[in-house]
């Protein structure tokens, strides 16, 4: 995978980026945040 086709995913350029994979391949790799509040 070239590294100029790796987008960050936002809000604001999520719209654009689906729109996109209409007409080119896109994987979405979605990584979780680990360091989430704990509930005490």
């Amino acid at each position: 995978m070239s590294v100029e086709n790796i987008v960050n995913i936002n809000e604001s350029n999520l719209q654009q980026v689906l729109e996109q994979s209409m007409t080119t391949p896109v994987l979405f790799y979605f990584g979780l945040n680990v360091a989430s509040t704990v509930c005490s």
